[in-house]
């Protein structure tokens, strides 16, 4: 570990200090998200519920899609496509919101990571950003 530090600092210094200063924030959304899993784990485990609730969002959704699709012809006829549209957007919607909070907050520190990094390129602080990267 610190040989990768020393081999990062040398081929880069703005991006080592930054990507070691976010370290810490992507250790502690690691914990975050590793006791938001234990508790959904042990919550299932005493209601004896043993699948995923978002699991269950998508195959509800998927079934709605399924149906209308089976039966086209029958919803076409009945003019109601409207309506399993409002159903799958429904279900589309729950699955949707619940992924999204629970979405790693390290994706986005990275993402941020090599905007930077990108940055420092284009304005010809640093050549090879790789270094840093596989250094860390």
């Amino acid at each position: 570990l610190g040989t990768g530090i020393i081999i990062s600092f040398i081929y880069g210094w703005q991006l080592t200090l930054l990507l070691l200063s976010i370290v810490p924030i992507i250790a502690v959304s690691g914990i975050f998200e590793m006791k938001t899993l234990a508790g959904n784990a042990k919550r299932e485990k005493r209601t004896g519920n043993l699948k995923a609730p978002l699991l269950i969002k998508i195959c509800s959704t998927l079934h709605v899609a399924t149906e209308a699709m089976e039966n086209i012809w029958t919803v076409v006829s009945l003019t109601q496509e409207r309506r399993f549209e409002s159903m799958y957007v429904e279900k589309v919607y729950g699955a949707y919101r619940n992924s999204v909070w629970k979405a790693p907050f390290m994706y986005f520190s990275y993402a941020g990571c090599f905007l930077f990094g990108a940055y420092l390129i284009m304005n010809g602080h640093m050549q090879r950003p790789v270094g840093v990267f596989c250094g860390l």
